[in-house]
């Protein structure tokens, strides 16, 4: 039950640590992942720009050249050349990472886990889940170092004269009865939206002229009603798509 690490969330931030470290001078040294869900449906999307090739080129699902940004006095369509934007799902960064990782010495396990200094070695408590979500048993590891990748809000400790914003949102993926999308152009903002507490916009990924994600996303310190949301993108997608339309999938996410 020891290792020389520990990683605490299996996510992004956790994931791609893990990866560094066996594709580094790290690559023998043993690791214990812990992570409290499943993590096997695409829970979010990641989007990055690059001007080089990327680890992610692999699995990402679209890449765009171009760039919008509307405003209710603007409307301005960019080339990004010599950068390009990215989306990677959820699912297949998890998938590509566990694959790789579990050619080296990784150990998953599946809980909830809390981490305190000991004498020289962090001692990892992990309450192990289920496949059902429910608890099972709890056992106690140790590691040379643990990072800890999770947020909770006692970490963030105000400061004066700072402003402390949540990004949240909802997307639906959508597809279209008829062609309303430009699978070559992310719309980053559309601001043509009342403006509620914050800087609120629509936020566009294309794929195919009839398939996009389309996200209703605010900057601002407190959280909506959770039916604003999905009144909002109704209002908007009756608006950009007046035929009918379906909805794939849906995420929703808020971001410190």
């Amino acid at each position: 039950n020891t290792f020389d690490y520990a990683i605490l969330g299996g996510g992004a931030a956790g994931l791609s640590l893990a990866l560094e470290m066996i594709r580094g001078p790290l690559k023998d040294k043993s690791i214990l992942i812990v992570e409290k869900d499943a993590k096997d449906t695409n829970d979010r999307t990641w989007c990055f720009w690059t001007d080089e090739p990327s680890p992610y080129d692999s699995i990402a699902r679209h890449t765009w050249p171009r760039l919008r940004f509307r405003s209710p006095a603007l409307d301005r369509t960019w080339d990004l050349a010599p950068f390009r934007y990215l989306m990677v799902r959820g699912l297949d960064f998890y998938d590509l990472a566990r694959a790789e990782l579990a050619e080296h010495d990784v150990t998953f396990l599946r809980g909830a886990a809390e981490v305190t200094d000991g004498e020289g070695i962090a001692e990892i408590t992990v309450t192990h889940t289920h496949d059902t979500g429910t608890p099972e048993h709890v056992t106690q590891y140790h590691a040379s170092f643990a990072f800890d990748s999770r947020i909770r809000p006692s970490d963030v400790v105000p400061l004066p004269r700072r402003n402390y914003l949540k990004q949240h949102f909802l997307g639906w993926e959508v597809e279209t009865a008829n062609p309303v999308f430009d699978p070559a152009t992310v719309t980053m903002f559309d601001l043509r939206t009342p403006q509620r507490g914050g800087i609120t916009f629509f936020y566009i990924l294309p794929f195919t002229p009839t398939n996009a994600l389309v996200e209703y996303t605010l900057f601002s310190p407190e959280l909506l009603p959770a039916g604003d949301y999905e009144s909002a993108l109704q209002g908007y997608l009756a608006e950009l798509c007046p035929g009918d339309y379906r909805i794939v999938e849906r995420e929703r996410g808020v971001i410190p």
